[in-house]
């Protein structure tokens, strides 16, 4: 499960970038991270987004809480611990690659706490997104198909009770329903 976390954590962050025009600064990254779907809905993940410095390469700090609804869920956050944090890596680095320098620790309540770093060296492509990548979803885009059709369903009338054509009339004249 956490291969595909990473794999799908890199890709997701790429498109984001892409899809804003972003760039690689620290503010940018913060950016993907808020809108990354994997850390929403922030109510059901409790994940926090900061940055602790203001320069363009100060950093980011993830906080994601341990006793959060998506971990008691056995999400995918569930699969990140101190020692592992290739998903978190992956998602930084699809913003650019010298996001890479991640150090973590755990608070007093024990929530993760993930400072990613910008790195003088970029980081090289995991096998896992360099496998997503290989799927055709990874790089499926909207597109202009023209007009789409308009598909009306025909439902047949029924006539209403005492209607003309639901009375059938017997030669005397009184009414009776055929």
């Amino acid at each position: 499960m956490r291969k595909q976390f990473t794999g799908t954590a890199a890709v997701g962050s790429t498109r984001i970038k892409e899809s804003l025009g972003l760039g690689a600064s620290a503010a940018d990254l913060a950016t993907v991270l808020e809108l990354h779907p994997t850390l929403k809905p922030f109510a059901y993940t409790g994940v926090t987004v900061a940055r602790p410095g203001a320069g363009e390469f100060d950093g980011v700090q993830l906080r994601i809480p341990s006793q959060s609804a998506a971990v008691r869920d056995r999400s995918w956050l569930a699969t990140l611990s101190a020692d592992e944090l290739s998903p978190i890596e992956a998602m930084a680095v699809g913003v650019d690659p010298h996001w890479c320098d991640l150090t973590a620790s755990t608070s007093p309540d024990g929530d993760l706490l993930v400072d990613i770093s910008w790195s003088n060296i970029p980081a090289r492509q995991r096998d896992e997104v360099a496998l997503t990548y290989l799927s055709h979803g990874a790089t499926w885009e909207f597109e202009d198909r023209g007009i789409p059709l308009t598909i009306t369903p025909s439902i047949p009338q029924r006539p209403a009770s005492g209607s003309a054509s639901a009375i059938s009339r017997d030669p005397v004249g009184h009414g009776r329903r055929g």
